[in-house]
C-alpha cells in the first residue's frame, strides 16, 4: 500500500512539474531565429527614449526607420549577479562571453516596444544565440531554460531597456 502511494505521489509530482510553463521570459522563435520582445508601459515620451538610447553608451548605429528606431547593442557582459544568479547556475556562454545584438524600438503614447534579434556571443568565433538555444527542430533546448540562460538574458535586456520618465518637480 505504501509503495502504491509513493509511486502515485511521484507520478503526480512529475505531472505537475511537466505542466508548469518554464518559459517565464520574453524570448520566442520565428523562422529559426530567436527574438526577444517586450512592451514597456511608461509615461516617457519619445525624447526621453531617444535620450536614453543616445546617452547611455549601451547602443550604437542608432538610425530612425519608418516604424521606430533601429540600433545595435554595444558589446556587453551580462551582469548575472544583478539578476540574482550565481556563476555556476547560469550557462557558461551567458556568464563568460560578451554579447551584441540588433534591436528595434517602436513607440506609442504611454508605451514602447523593444524587439531584439541577431544576438551574438563573442567567444573565439562569434556564436549566435540560436546555436546555444535551439535544437534541430527549432525549439528551445531544455538547457537554455534550466541553466537560467533565458532568465539571465531576459533580466539583462529588461534592465537595459527600462526607461523611467524624470519625476516632475513639485510646484511649491
Amino acid at each position: 500500500m505504501k509503495k502504491t502511494i509513493c509511486v502515485a505521489l511521484f507520478a503526480l509530482i512529475g505531472l505537475l512539474l511537466a505542466a508548469q510553463a518554464p518559459e517565464d521570459f520574453h524570448f520566442y522563435v520565428e523562422d529559426g531565429s530567436v527574438f526577444w520582445r517586450q512592451v514597456f508601459e511608461s509615461p516617457a515620451d519619445s525624447t526621453i527614449l531617444l535620450d536614453h538610447l543616445f546617452g547611455s553608451g549601451n547602443f550604437a548605429d542608432i538610425t530612425e526607420v519608418s516604424n521606430g528606431v533601429s540600433f545595435a547593442i554595444a558589446p556587453r557582459k551580462i551582469d548575472i549577479r544583478a539578476g540574482g544568479f550565481k556563476a555556476g547556475s547560469v550557462a557558461m556562454y551567458v556568464a563568460n562571453y560578451t554579447m551584441t545584438a540588433h534591436g528595434l524600438l517602436e513607440m506609442k503614447v504611454g508605451r514602447y516596444r523593444v524587439t531584439v534579434d541577431k544576438i551574438v556571443f563573442q567567444a573565439g568565433p562569434d556564436t549566435t544565440l540560436e546555436t546555444y538555444a535551439l535544437n534541430r527542430r527549432g525549439e528551445f533546448k531544455p538547457i537554455f531554460v534550466s541553466m537560467n540562460a533565458a532568465q539571465a538574458l531576459d533580466y539583462e535586456l529588461t534592465r537595459l531597456f527600462t526607461v523611467r520618465a524624470p519625476e516632475k518637480e513639485e510646484d511649491w
